[in-house]
């Protein structure tokens, strides 16, 4: 039982070198030349693991690290350096080398090479900010806290292209959506309008403009999804049926200017003069 007891406190201190940086073939060799005094490579593979092929490599690693010390023998062998004098090597080996680290931080810090990265991070700052505020909406709670909160920010004008139900949603915001009206801001709604929303777009068209997609276009009848910006900055789009304006499904939120400007601006002032131009 004694015997077991050992031999377990062997293992949990070979795994224990680990943490000062010995691999698992070091940890053992190590732990070996301790115990035999020294040991020339051959005997060292025979009493562990590591194969006959290795073992040099990680004597000579062992000594370049301070655990091992090579003796002037035929054949060559290896002792094990006192673990306080070893530590004590890991410990100035690992000062050393982080001052080297740091030191060649220190020296691109200055250089020439860093103002380049600069420039070049500087260029294409903007699209990498549009590439990261990319957000699915998993639920409707999601979609109602970030749609309020587009309305909320608006400054200039808010449109809308959605379809024939979701005026339902949107009556829903009318007090907000009329409190941003009032302040200035442009609301622009397309959407088709049926007698099932009528009573929807009366109400909503106190606040906004709205278009007709079924009037002229009939093309635009079986519009699918939902596409919403405020200030050709901020976005949200679907691209399902949804009988609601309020979303089970994931929807996309993007702050980007680029998505805004050059495709949701250019699309929805397209079908909104369409739509202006047939109803002169």
């Amino acid at each position: 039982m004694k015997n077991n007891d050992n031999e377990d406190k062997n293992i949990e201190m070979i795994n224990a070198l680990k943490n000062i940086g010995l691999n698992s073939y070091e940890r053992q060799i190590y732990a070996s030349l301790v115990k035999q005094g020294f040991a020339n490579s051959n005997q060292l593979s025979q009493t562990t693991n590591v194969p006959r092929s290795r073992t040099y490599d990680v004597l000579q690693s062992l000594e370049n690290k301070g655990f091992a010390k090579a003796m002037h023998t035929k054949p060559k062998k290896y002792a094990a350096v006192h673990p306080v004098e070893a530590i004590e090597n890991a410990k100035n080996n690992l000062e050393k080398k982080y001052k080297e680290e740091l030191e060649k931080i220190n020296k691109f810090y200055q250089s020439e090479d860093l103002d380049i990265l600069k420039n070049l991070y500087n260029k294409k700052s903007i699209q990498l900010e549009d590439a990261m505020k990319l957000t699915t909406l998993k639920n409707n709670k999601d979609f109602e806290k970030t749609f309020n909160s587009m309305i909320e920010s608006a400054e200039k004008q808010i449109c809308i292209i959605t379809t024939e139900r979701g005026l339902f949603g949107l009556s829903k915001h009318f007090t907000l959506l009329k409190k941003t009206a009032q302040s200035g801001v442009k609301i622009r709604i397309i959407t088709p309008i049926t007698q099932k929303n009528i009573t929807q777009l009366k109400k909503i068209a106190q606040v906004a403009d709205i278009r007709d997609l079924n009037k002229f276009y009939k093309k635009f009848n079986k519009f699918n999804g939902t596409l919403i910006f405020i200030d050709n900055k901020e976005a949200i789009i679907s691209i399902l049926d949804q009988n609601n304006f309020s979303y089970k499904s994931p929807l996309l939120w993007m702050k980007s200017d680029h998505f805004c400007q050059n495709f949701a601006k250019i699309n929805f002032e397209l079908m909104w003069k369409q739509l202006e131009e047939a109803d002169n």
